[in-house]
């Protein structure tokens, strides 16, 4: 299978909400398939209309590095975990939280309809890596991200789930081994407790059965960072933490002053998760 020829256009076919504060954009067509036959998971880079020009896509040039024609475009680029690939039905979901914000994804969804179109530049991404205990914890950025990955493990895997979100409605219903436990930690207008909820978490004593994957606010991301490398002693290859978002920021401004708080050294030791059902 060929890699795909990016930019591609995704159209929408459905927009559904999947709780008061998270909606499911999904996507269809042909070009779907197109996406999925290069590095298409777990996440996705979604290009989305300017107000006024529309979609300003940029030109790879011979060493394939995009050339933007409108600067305004490289603003308008955002990062996303693709919650579900089927290509038996050249499918593709994508889950928008909305953060009560009027940022570029947050407007363009409130007027967004089927038959509307977005970009993309390209997907992939880091992954967890095989383990005997898993530690998964997030807010609700995240929250697509950890609902894969949860589907994705083995029936007889173990851990531990710790999932930051507003309120109790915004729980969901997640698929997960037996051997998993997940906590929904509720902020009902308060402060996060996911970085204190993890250091009270109870890890195998054996560290090294552990992998440990985080997927947070800045700040959040860099505490847990430092705890589970400098105390617990887990190793790089034990753990993988991103920057979901970082307070005050834009996505892209985030990425340029800090790369999403992301670590080279921590990578993971397989392909990216399918999330395919066919």
């Amino acid at each position: 299978m060929s890699a795909p020829r990016l930019p591609l256009v995704l159209q929408v076919a459905d927009i559904r909400p999947v709780t008061p504060r998270m909606t499911c954009v999904r996507f269809a067509g042909t070009e779907v398939l197109d996406y999925a036959a290069g590095s298409c998971v777990p996440n996705i880079k979604l290009c989305f209309p300017h107000p006024v020009h529309g979609l300003l896509l940029p030109d790879p040039d011979v060493s394939g590095r995009y050339q933007w024609p409108e600067p305004e475009g490289r603003q308008l680029v955002r990062t996303y975990t693709v919650r579900r690939l089927s290509r038996e039905n050249a499918e593709l979901d994508v889950h928008f939280v909305d953060h009560g914000d009027d940022g570029v994804a947050a407007e363009w969804l409130r007027s967004a309809a089927p038959g509307d179109r977005l970009g993309v530049l390209g997907g992939g991404g880091k992954s967890i890596r095989p383990a005997q205990w898993y530690l998964l914890a997030g807010d609700e950025s995240a929250l697509p991200a950890i609902a894969a990955i949860l589907e994705d493990l083995p029936a007889d895997a173990s851990g531990r789930v710790l999932i930051d979100v507003a309120d109790e409605h915004e729980r969901q219903d997640l698929r997960h081994p037996a051997g998993v436990e997940v906590e929904w930690l509720y902020r009902r207008g308060g402060a996060s407790r996911l970085a204190d909820t993890v250091r009270a978490a109870v890890l195998p004593a054996d560290r090294s059965t552990v992998f440990a994957w985080v997927g947070a606010e800045s700040a959040t991301v860099r505490e847990l960072r430092r705890y589970l490398r400098t105390e617990v002693g887990l190793d790089r290859s034990q753990v993988l933490l991103i920057g979901y978002w970082h307070r005050g920021m834009s996505e892209s401004a985030y990425k340029a002053a800090a790369d999403n708080d992301r670590d080279p050294a921590e990578s993971s030791s397989r392909p990216g998760i399918s999330r395919t059902t066919a």
